[in-house]
């Protein structure tokens, strides 16, 4: 009778052609019985040294196939946010994506696999850059030392969203800590719910905070997008802001929605529409802005050959401010202006007529809202009758106003065939508008 049994590790067949032993061949309890352990492969206890010692072969890393740079960033730790000089190195030697997500994920519960990044590294580095801005404490860190902090991610951080920034860190040290930024967004408030502890100085931006930001408009050479919507910012402050604004040439989209600007802050602005702005989105959404800021707005734009999006929705211009607005616009020959939001100011009838004027010219505007208003039959005629030999317009929005239900029906049927009938333009500004 045969003996099935398994042959001992190490016991000869008498075959010199094949190999006696072959570890795969046999479990490791087989393997401990027979005095026998398997080796672990040489490169496999390498990649261990290196990993243990990340930072002394840090410069070898790149030069190794691709293969083993994947085996040393998994098994890398992903919590190197508390060590400058870990983190640095890393920076300098991982550019591994999967990695650089790993570490996204495991230290934000808002990322994951699925988001839709240009960079995982650089979104890491933006939300380390936003976590450090967001943290500060003059009283427990040195403003050098957050300096240093952002310095070494700042190859790597071009938009940054600062949700909360309680110390009013002066943006004058954030611009040079980070100066590749492109983009910036800052609330000056508080994130978290408050109850007892309200104080109101904790909300808003501060006149500092406003001529360090005329500070950083003069100087800035690359950032081009900035948000401080809803940061209570008045007249005077405003005025500060667009001293900066006028000698500036890099923003291109201003966001100050949602504040406190009025008639006089609104003067200054205007001024900053002249020759030599390159302002191409401007939105003044929800500030305090009356008749006499239409008339300034209205002035800025009989010259302004650069602006393509103007909001203004929300405000207090009036009939007389919307018609001195659209007067203005009337007057520029070549108005730029691709889209125009001025739904809830309370236009009527001087306000349509004027409006009507200036759609008679076919000026590009491809959009405009005006729901929300005033606006009764005989106005609605006026532009209807404007949008007869306007082949531009492709988005009117009238609802809300005082107009017969058939009427604002008609006009938004003719702008809707107009569209679809209409080749698409070459200018790329107005794709969104074929939407």
């Amino acid at each position: 009778m045969s003996n099935s049994s398994a042959p001992v590790p190490g016991a000869s067949t008498g075959s010199i052609k094949e190999p006696t032993l072959r570890v795969t061949d046999y479990s490791s309890r087989t393997l401990e019985n027979a005095a026998l352990r398997p080796v672990k492969q040489l490169k496999s206890l390498c990649i261990e040294v290196i990993v243990t010692n990340f930072r002394r072969y840090d410069d070898e890393i790149n030069r190794l196939p691709d293969q083993d740079v994947e085996s040393i960033t998994a098994a890398l730790s992903t919590l190197i946010d508390g060590d400058e000089a870990t983190l640095k190195t890393t920076i300098r030697s991982i550019h591994s994506e999967p990695y650089w997500r790993r570490c996204c994920m495991d230290r934000w519960k808002s990322c994951h696999p699925m988001m839709q990044v240009s960079s995982w590294k650089q979104q890491y580095l933006e939300n380390h850059a936003r976590d450090l801005l967001e943290a500060f404490d003059q009283q427990t860190m040195p403003e050098h030392e957050l300096k240093e902090q952002l310095k070494v991610a700042e190859n790597f951080v071009f938009a940054v969203e600062v949700r909360q920034l309680l110390s009013h860190l002066s943006p004058v040290v954030i611009s040079e800590a980070l100066p590749n930024m492109t983009v910036f967004k800052v609330t000056y408030g508080v994130q978290r719910p408050l109850r007892m502890d309200y104080n109101r100085m904790l909300f808003g931006m501060q006149m500092p905070d406003a001529t360090a930001w005329a500070q950083v408009l003069k100087q800035t050479t690359s950032l081009t997008m900035l948000d401080l919507s809803g940061n209570l910012i008045d007249d005077d402050m405003t005025r500060f802001m667009s001293l900066g604004l006028k000698e500036n040439s890099t923003i291109t989209h201003l966001d100050l929605s949602h504040n406190k600007i009025g008639n006089r802050g609104l003067r200054q602005l205007a001024k900053a529409l002249g020759s030599t702005s390159v302002l191409t989105n401007l939105n003044l959404c929800d500030n305090q802005i009356h008749a006499d800021g239409g008339r300034y707005l209205g002035r800025a734009l009989k010259t302004n050959q650069v602006l393509l999006h103007l909001d203004l929705r929300l405000n207090r211009l009036a009939d007389g401010g919307g018609r001195m607005l659209f007067y203005g616009m009337h007057l520029n020959d070549g108005c730029p202006l691709l889209s125009l939001d001025v739904s809830s100011n309370a236009l009527g009838l001087e306000a349509a007529k004027a409006l009507g004027e200036f759609l008679q010219d076919d000026p590009p505007l491809h959009k405009i809202d005006l729901s929300g208003n005033f606006i009764e039959e005989e106005g609605a005629t006026s532009i209807k009758k404007a949008l007869v030999d306007n082949a531009n317009l492709w988005n009117v929005v009238l609802k809300k106003n005082h107009i017969p239900d058939v009427m604002e029906r008609e006009i938004e049927e003719d702008v809707h065939n107009k569209k679809m009938n209409f080749n698409l333009p070459p200018d790329s500004e107005a794709f969104e508008f074929m939407r």
